[in-house]
Order: C-alpha cells, then structure tokens, then sequence
C-alpha cells in the first residue's frame, strides 16, 4: 500500500523511512457514510480490534487511524467507546497515537484515552497521507520523550458543512495558522471542523493542543479558539 493516499499508509510509510520499528497490522476496514453503525457490526470489529491487540504481545505504541464521527446504535461518541475498551487493555501508560477525518466529531473522552491526536487539514481530504506521517512523528516524540501535556477546547456553535472549505475564508487562515505554528514551535495541534448532520452533543468545531507544558499547550488551544470565535460571522452561509 506504499504510496497511497490514506492515512494508514502515511504511518506506515514514515514509520519505516525513520528505520528500527517493527509494525504488527491488527485490522482495517472502511464503510461508506450512512446511518448508526449497528451493534453487532461495532461490537463485532471491536472485539477483533482487542483481540488483536491481546495477541500482539508486548507493544511499545498503538497508532488508530479512525474517522472521528462514528455514531453507534448504542454509543454516540463511537471511537470514544473503541479507546475507552483499549485503554482499559493497554493500561494508562502505553501511547496510543490516533488521526482523525477533518469532520471528526471530538469529545473530551476521545482526547482523555489518547495519547495523542492528528487530523486532516484539507477539505476536499488531500491530506490523509500526510497526517497518517505527522501522527507516526508525534508518537515517535512520545515514545522518546515521553508523555506531552494536552488542551481540548470546543467551539460554542457549530460550522455547516459548505462553510468548512480550507480553501476559503475563514478555515483557510485558521489552518494556514497551524503551519505557521508547526514551523515555530515544538507544539502540536490540530482542528476538526465537527460533522454537524450526526446531530449528537458534540458535533461543533474542536481544538486538541499538545506540548511538553500545560501552560503552553494551553495557550495555543486558547489562541486558536480565540481565532475561531472571532470569525463565527464568517462562517455564515446564505443559501
């Protein structure tokens, strides 16, 4: 799969150019967009997720890539409870890397069990490769450094899905801003635009910011939804 374009590859394919890490593949599968996953199919491709975990034996790091807006017929925050169920099988200390579509729906569990997450940076979705490589470079920090200090921040109002184009004002200059911040500091972060169609509590605009102080971290995710706030008028559509 070198050399395509998702976000599984992207990991894989950093992960073997830094050299010295042995990846054991445990399961990948897709779906197209529809309506609750039911809960057969979740508990289904939860239990082979852990199995292969269990099976793997001794792991340095676990890497997700997962959509971020799976809403199940029992669980509304679907990869919250998927991280919630490997957290609990990997213990509090194991770094467990996640990346996620731009139209994520975050929640403060998804941010709590993980120890780090990525997303996509681009709508149209170009970037699947390269967040797949900037989440195997975050878990490459944690597993040499250690532990980073996190902030998660949430919009107060929610984004339609024709004003989350990173082409155009104002999602342009509020990505455009993580570059700039990735090129300046040690700080990592990321912004998902929210899938607001699920229609669950958290389905608005989120903010996850990591760096080796809280202070810090906290203040790029204040910075950032400062940002957001300001340009709420923006996001307007007139249909």
């Amino acid at each position: 799969m070198s050399g395509v374009n998702i976000s599984i590859t992207g990991f894989v394919d950093a992960a073997t150019a830094a050299g010295g890490y042995e990846i054991i593949p445990v399961l990948w599968c897709s779906a197209e967009p529809s309506s609750y996953v039911t809960t057969d199919a979740f508990e289904r491709i939860s239990s082979m997720i852990l199995d292969g975990i269990r099976d793997a034996g001794d792991l340095d790091g676990i890497y997700l890539d997962l959509h971020g807006a799976m809403v199940t017929q029992a669980h509304q925050d679907g990869e919250g409870e998927l991280l919630r169920r490997i957290r609990e099988l990997a213990g509090p200390d194991l770094p467990i890397a996640v990346s996620f579509d731009l139209h994520a729906n975050v929640t403060p569990e998804i941010v709590n069990y993980a120890s780090s997450v990525n997303i996509f940076r681009t709508y149209p979705h170009i970037d699947l490769a390269d967040t797949g490589a900037r989440a195997f470079t975050l878990l490459q920090h944690l597993l040499s450094e250690g532990q980073l200090c996190k902030a998660f921040r949430q919009e107060p109002f929610l984004v339609p899905l024709t004003s989350q184009h990173t082409g155009s004002e104002p999602c342009r200059s509020l990505y455009a801003s993580l570059e700039q911040l990735a090129g300046a500091t040690s700080v990592s972060a990321d912004i998902a635009m929210g899938f607001p169609p699920a229609d669950i509590f958290h389905s608005g605009p989120s903010i996850v910011a990591y760096a080796g102080s809280q202070e810090e971290a906290d203040n790029v995710a204040d910075g950032l939804l400062q940002s957001f706030l300001d340009a709420e008028g923006i996001f307007e559509d007139k249909l």
